[in-house]
């Protein structure tokens, strides 16, 4: 080997994938910020009770959006019932789970300053079948919903 790069093949990291990896890191801290206090804070502080507002979607038609009870959902996880949680809304689990998953891949891509896979995943994430995928997840997300509110009483 000449320039020191791993035989491994995990590149180094270069100057915006260093803040790419800062950036996720961060996004990660908010989003367990605010389910640890945001969430709660909506009912007692009476500053923040316009974040209060139901769904109006379910207001005006009486089925949930896929994203009813997700912020009592992520707050519920982020202090440990995840299996309530989880009920109410499995996107506020998969979101905080999510986000401390890609926040440590990302700390150990920083720390050791190689990219890991970071590359790869920038190219799947940006191409069409993500979308689809996403637009799946959603669509059963959604499926759940209906069922656990609206015949089950759920959230």
């Amino acid at each position: 080997m000449d320039g020191g790069e791993p035989e491994s093949g995990a590149t180094r990291l270069h100057r915006g994938e260093r803040w790419l990896c800062a950036g996720v890191i961060a996004a990660a801290a908010v989003v367990w910020a605010a389910a640890l206090w945001a969430a709660p804070a909506v009912r007692t502080n009476s500053a923040l009770k316009w974040f209060d507002r139901p769904c109006a979607l379910r207001l005006h038609s009486g089925v949930p959006c896929p994203l009813c009870g997700g912020t009592r959902s992520a707050a519920l996880a982020a202090r440990g019932d995840w299996g309530r949680a989880a009920l109410l809304n499995p996107a506020g689990p998969l979101l905080l789970g999510g986000s401390a998953l890609l926040a440590a891949w990302a700390a150990v891509c920083l720390a050791s300053q190689r990219e890991l896979g970071l590359r790869r995943t920038r190219r799947a994430v940006n191409s069409p079948l993500t979308l689809y995928i996403l637009l799946g997840l959603v669509l059963a997300l959604w499926g759940y919903k209906i069922v656990a509110d609206c015949w089950f009483g759920v959230g």
